[in-house]
């Protein structure tokens, strides 16, 4: 499957959203505390978690089908791989990568 990817200037400020709506069974629920945000700038598979999301942010949607976090900063030219952790009350667990390219227009 290929990696879903976006594209996002320097200073813009923004909520994006891992959806698990496709894959849970009917009733099953994000398990909030369960759940993480990561990011990896993908120059040096360093941890870029603190520099492009805003962590205390992190939340589910009305539905509970949809994981939400506001994206911030990065430097031109700079790829990072943001990975959505999600954990449902039914044990279940998912993993949504998704990619940021950060280019100044």
């Amino acid at each position: 499957m290929a990696l879903e990817k976006f594209t996002k200037q320097p200073w813009e400020e923004f909520v994006i959203a891992g959806s698990i709506e496709k894959v849970v069974d009917e009733g099953e629920l994000i398990d909030l505390p369960n759940c993480a945000v990561t990011a990896v700038d993908t120059s040096d598979d360093s941890d870029s978690t603190s520099e492009v999301i805003n962590t205390p942010t992190i939340e589910k949607d009305d539905t509970n089908h949809y994981l939400k976090v506001q994206v911030i900063g990065g430097a031109h030219q700079e790829d990072h791989k943001i990975t959505f952790k999600i954990a449902t009350d039914a044990n279940n667990q998912y993993e949504i990568d998704v990619l940021m390219k950060v280019r100044e227009t």
